[in-house]
């Protein structure tokens, strides 16, 4: 598994480039408004590919140690297996991980 901050981590998790984009003190504090972390459709779609690829190539057991399925997967089991581990080694949102600038929420 690798690690982020000395945390270990699967392999499916950082099987995608999802690294952090260098960011500036500046950007650090900009990001941490929430009004500044609005997810866009292509990082969602791109946490989707990761997600896919990852139940279709390795044996990702859920909290019950039953193996994911990504036909039968929920927003539950994408957040305690992907998100929260991410997350929980940067402490920090998604967003924050994975922005390059703000990101300001666009309402339809």
């Amino acid at each position: 598994s690798l690690s982020l901050k000395g945390v270990s981590l699967p392999p499916w998790i950082m099987a995608r480039d999802v690294s952090r984009p260098k960011q500036s003190k500046a950007l650090q504090s900009i990001l941490e408004d929430p009004a500044s972390r609005g997810i866009s459709l292509r990082q969602l779609q791109e946490l989707q590919d990761l997600v896919k690829m990852a139940v279709t190539q390795h044996e990702v057991m859920d909290q019950d140690g039953k193996q994911l399925r990504w036909e039968t997967m929920t927003m539950y089991n994408v957040c305690d297996s992907f998100v929260a581990p991410v997350t929980k080694a940067a402490f920090c949102s998604y967003v924050q991980y994975i922005a390059g600038g703000r990101q300001a929420p666009i309402w339809m």
